[in-house]
C-alpha cells in the first residue's frame, strides 16, 4: 500500500483554511499515486483547539467541513483528524476522532 503523509501546517480555529489545506494535500497525494492520504491529529480544527471546543458552532463547522471533505474524496482514502460528538454515556461530550473517508 502506498501512503502519503500530509504534514500540513494547520491554524487553530481556521476550519475553512485547514479544510482547503487538507483538500490540496489530498489531491497532491492522489496525483503522486497514494492509496491513502493521512493527516495529523485534529487537522480540521488545528491543534490544540482548547476553549474553542466550548462553542457548539465551532463543533458544527468542523463537522460540516468533514462532510464536504467526504464529498470530495474518490477511491483514494483520506484519514483526517476532527472533533466528534459522543452520544454515548458515560464519557465526555466530545471526542478526538479520526475519519476514514473514501468515495
Amino acid at each position: 500500500m502506498r501512503l502519503a503523509l500530509a504534514q500540513i501546517n494547520t491554524t487553530v480555529g481556521d476550519i475553512a483554511g485547514n479544510e482547503a489545506r487538507i483538500l490540496s494535500a489530498y489531491r497532491e497525494g492522489v496525483s503522486a499515486g497514494a492509496e491513502l492520504v493521512l493527516f495529523p491529529e485534529l487537522a480540521l480544527t488545528g491543534y490544540p483547539p482548547r476553549d474553542l471546543l466550548l462553542r457548539p458552532s465551532f463543533i458544527d463547522a468542523n463537522l460540516d467541513a468533514l462532510g464536504r471533505l467526504a464529498a470530495q474524496t474518490g477511491a483514494v482514502g483520506m484519514l483526517v483528524g476532527y472533533v466528534g460528538r459522543n452520544p454515548a454515556r458515560p464519557g465526555r461530550d466530545l471526542t478526538n476522532a479520526a475519519a476514514l473517508l473514501a468515495n
